[in-house]
């Protein structure tokens, strides 16, 4: 459990970080959005608009109080922290400071 939450956390923030470099090269806002009932996240607009979607896997719950995540052209980031919590009650944050700061992962 706790290798495949390490695994499936530095992958969420490698996923994050190519998402800022995107929108600053697009020059367009792109958008990470978590559904936490169907246990998968996907990149676009809206979930008619999927552009990707990846899964959350099944023994990894995330906690956030944002579930649209915007990364705009200029390199920002809405502020938001990700608690992914496996189920031995192991969990790793990943945080976004807003502002060119890109996505730091604390466990």
């Amino acid at each position: 459990n706790n290798i495949q939450l390490d695994s499936f956390s530095r992958q969420l923030q490698a996923r994050m970080n190519y998402l800022q470099q995107r929108a600053i090269i697009e020059g367009k806002p792109i958008y990470l959005n978590i559904d936490k009932d169907n246990k998968e996240y996907w990149v676009g607009k809206d979930a008619q608009n999927k552009l990707k979607t990846y899964q959350i896997p099944a023994e990894i719950n995330i906690e956030t109080d944002k579930e649209k995540i915007a990364f705009y052209p200029d390199g920002t980031i809405d502020k938001v922290t990700l608690k992914l919590i496996n189920r031995d009650s192991r969990y790793v944050n990943l945080t976004t400071q807003g502002v060119f700061s890109g996505i730091k992962l604390q466990r």
